[in-house]
């Protein structure tokens, strides 16, 4: 999702206010971190006031089409040298860096068309979810370690039967989106994207 943003990136924490946050949860590269950070907030809150979603099957039939699309244009750049290296040299748009992008945008799509399919039939997660979901991963890609990874102690009170880094990182970002959920079900998310990649 990385620079895909429509219209401007809005900001979860300002510079300052995740300095903090890496302090905290042992984040590195900490700009790249912010800024995709706050690309996954912006996309939250893009989803989440967009009208009433899709059904899975008319998602899986657009991902589709955004897959052969993809190939298709990538195929299609195949001119002859002098048209190639014209067409590019107008649009000022690199050949190499044009095909990673559709090759990558092609390769997403089927992911995300294979991981419908492993859903259960029925109405899918809620928009919050899968934010939980987005910053759980986040998480392990800037600081190496396990969303999963947490403590139960379930004689403490509710706020502190679940103990982790990366659940109290993913409990910050929902208190400062104004997000409400229980870190029991928080907990539940996680356990299913570990199922879901074939996790214990």
């Amino acid at each position: 999702m990385k620079d895909f943003l429509l219209g401007d990136r809005l900001e979860l924490f300002s510079p300052s206010e995740f300095e903090l946050v890496l302090e905290e949860h042992d984040f590195y590269d900490s700009q790249a971190a912010l800024n995709r950070l706050n690309d996954l907030y912006s996309y939250f809150i893009l989803y989440s006031e967009a009208e009433p979603p899709m059904t899975r099957k008319q998602i899986k039939a657009q991902l589709s089409s955004v897959s052969k699309n993809a190939k298709r244009l990538k195929k299609s750049l195949d001119l002859p040298l002098w048209e190639g290296a014209n067409l590019h040299a107008r649009s000022g748009i690199d050949r190499q860096e044009l095909e990673a992008t559709l090759t990558s945008l092609g390769d997403e799509a089927e992911k995300l068309t294979s991981e419908l399919k492993k859903e259960a039939a029925g109405r899918r997660s809620p928009i919050k979810n899968q934010f939980v979901v987005e910053l759980a991963e986040f998480y392990e890609e800037y600081t190496g370690h396990k969303a999963s990874s947490y403590t139960h102690k379930p004689h403490n009170v509710a706020e502190e039967q679940y103990q982790g880094k990366g659940l109290s990182f993913i409990r910050c970002c929902m208190e400062k989106a104004n997000i409400w959920s229980t870190d029991e079900a928080v907990v539940q998310v996680i356990r299913r994207m570990e199922k879901s990649r074939g996790g214990n």
